[in-house]
């Protein structure tokens, strides 16, 4: 159904969106790590590498999975599927290293841009494949009659 590949499609733009504001706290208040002062000890690294992880990795799978399920093609598919892994590689490596770094830096950014291309093909998708039943349910939902 073209609903949950859509709902998957615009949530990514949204996490990307919602990335992108803690990293400009984080540039404007100098804390790398956390929310509040430095902590740097091991226990904290670890939670957080483990919490950025199950916090992108779930909505990741879901989005490429539905797209693959749309027969997007296996090179498209494979593609993301990379992107997927370097960018929590990296960051794994990178956020247990303190402060700026390349590896957290090139990892977050890897997974925007995977939000970003996955959604915008999985928008593409539903508006080519399954755009009368969208509009069709958009009416039934009660959407304006010229919609």
């Amino acid at each position: 159904m073209p609903i949950t590949l859509l709902t998957a499609s615009i949530l990514g733009f949204i996490l990307v969106v919602l990335s992108l504001e803690i990293v400009r706290l984080r540039l404007k208040t100098k804390v790398s790590l956390g929310s509040g002062p430095e902590e740097r000890s091991a226990l904290v690294v670890a939670v957080r590498a483990h919490g950025n992880f199950v916090e992108h990795v779930p909505l990741s799978l879901i989005l490429r999975g539905l797209l693959e399920r749309e027969a997007v093609g296996m090179a498209t598919i494979a593609g993301l599927a990379g992107v997927l892994l370097v960018s929590r590689l990296l960051h794994v490596i990178g956020i247990g290293i303190k402060g700026v770094n390349p590896f957290r830096s090139i990892g977050v950014v890897l997974q925007w841009a995977f939000f970003i291309v996955a959604g915008v093909i999985g928008i593409q998708v539903c508006a080519t494949t399954y755009g009368d039943t969208l509009r069709s349910l958009f009416l039934l939902a009660g959407g304006p009659a010229g919609a």
